[in-house]
């Protein structure tokens, strides 16, 4: 499992970023989605580290990444609902804070 990425950020897409792995990656780029105030406080070129939750499906991986290991542990706090997925606990950590 990714728990965690750290690179240069390469693009900035409407709700993900494209993480430039460099030298740990061999060059490789992760699409990862990120809550919206995330995507507001980096730019592209920026270095960041982004704690990361990778969802597994037939046809499908999607990472997931937070800023702080907190966020990270309330979006699988989140995911632990009944009829409560990736993209509705997404999009609450886009419109509420962890503490709220």
């Amino acid at each position: 499992m990714i728990r965690l990425v750290r690179g240069a950020i390469a693009a900035v897409g409407k709700n993900y970023f494209v993480i430039d792995m460099g030298n740990a990656g061999g060059g490789i780029g992760l699409r990862v989605f990120a809550p919206d105030p995330t995507l507001a406080r980096f730019r592209s070129q920026s270095r960041v580290t982004l704690h990361t939750y990778l969802q597994v499906r037939e046809s499908d991986l999607s990472l997931y990444g937070f800023v702080t290991a907190e966020e990270l542990v309330v979006f699988e706090f989140l995911l632990g609902v009944s009829g409560l997925g990736p993209k509705v606990a997404f999009a609450t950590l886009s419109t509420l804070t962890t503490d709220t």
